[in-house]
């Protein structure tokens, strides 16, 4: 019985996983070879969720799973606002979001580059191979940050 739980919870994460990618894959978050945003490579890898997160060796801090990013530990301002009715803050998820919206570091800088021997302890691995745009995020989707 064990093992038919393992293969049922293998299926469903391979399940889940696909659905995921092909949710990404038509989306400027798309870095792959395939991606058609302003931001991709070209040839590197068509890997698409290997930008942010790992199967291996990637932020145990991180509030996603397997993530893939060095997270900065900046500090960051929240907004806020007269009218804002609640209580704005930068944790969880956003500071993932924020390992690249902030930035401050490289789009394809990553614990696990694609391929063999890819693994960096630092995150800041560099994936060789061309890159259309930029490689740090600019323009309205750097969301900036305040010093750490």
């Amino acid at each position: 019985m064990k093992s038919f739980t393992r293969i049922l919870a293998a299926v469903a994460v391979t399940l889940f996983a696909g659905s995921a990618m092909a949710g990404i894959a038509t989306t400027k978050h798309n870095l792959s070879s395939t991606g058609t945003g302003n931001n991709h490579t070209t040839g590197a890898t068509d890997q698409i969720c290997a930008f942010c997160h790992t199967p291996h060796g990637g932020d145990a801090t991180a509030p996603v799973p397997l993530w893939n990013k060095n997270l900065t530990g900046l500090a960051y301002v929240a907004y806020s606002s007269s009218t804002l009715n609640t209580t704005a803050g930068v944790n969880g998820v956003s500071l993932a979001c924020l390992s690249c919206h902030d930035g401050t570091q490289a789009i394809d800088a990553m614990y696990n580059a694609p391929g063999s021997g890819g693994y960096t302890s630092t995150g800041l691995g560099q994936l060789a191979g061309a890159w259309t745009g930029v490689k740090t995020i600019t323009g309205a989707a750097n969301l900036g940050e305040t010093g750490g």
